[in-house]
């Protein structure tokens, strides 16, 4: 029978974890955006004239990442603690999800800002998350939990999948909230 302590120290490990859920699903999920109608109608978008836009939106996401993890991510986990900075850094995401989700009609630059936002919370929680699972792993089982990490993403990506299939298939009784409920999910 494990301890305790193990089983905390393996609950631990998935709960920091499942920031990288939340990495996996954000990361898959603008693909399907660029297929409904109703997402590039909504943002008075053509696939085969805005492209380059439509190639930025998606790399706004990335940029957001970066420059969180490069400069906002390391020193808030050190200042605040690595279960604040992932804690900051999940929060952030659910508000720059809402502000895509509820984006005013033609307003790209709101749907941008909620993709830059979305990176930013990414980077800061993807920078404290795994140094908190190796600090409060013991060795013996560190290397097991910290598969948790790579996993998690996997997850977060499979339900993005899944609910870009539903959403997809009900196009016609979801309309406008077919690309929104894949996002604000």
């Amino acid at each position: 029978m494990p301890s305790k302590t193990r089983v905390y120290n393996w609950f631990i490990a998935m709960v920091a974890a499942s920031c990288m859920t939340l990495y996996g699903f954000d990361s898959s999920v603008f693909n399907a955006l660029q297929a409904s109608e109703n997402w590039l109608n909504w943002f008075n978008l053509d696939l085969k004239n805005d492209s380059y836009t439509v190639g930025l939106i998606n790399t706004c996401y990335t940029i957001g990442a970066i420059v969180s993890g490069f400069f906002i991510g390391g020193p808030l986990a050190d200042w605040l603690g690595r279960r604040a900075g992932m804690g900051i850094g999940c929060f952030i995401t659910i508000i720059a999800a809402i502000i895509q989700a509820f984006a005013p009609k033609g307003k790209l630059g709101v749907f941008i800002l909620g993709r830059v936002l979305i990176g930013i919370g990414q980077g800061t929680a993807l920078t404290a998350g795994p140094v908190y699972i190796g600090e409060v792993s013991p060795p013996e089982i560190r290397g097991q939990v910290m598969t948790f990490w790579q996993l998690f993403y996997s997850v977060g990506a499979f339900i993005a999948y899944w609910i870009n299939f539903a959403c997809g298939k009900n196009r016609e009784k979801l309309g406008e909230w077919d690309w929104r409920m894949v996002v604000i999910f």
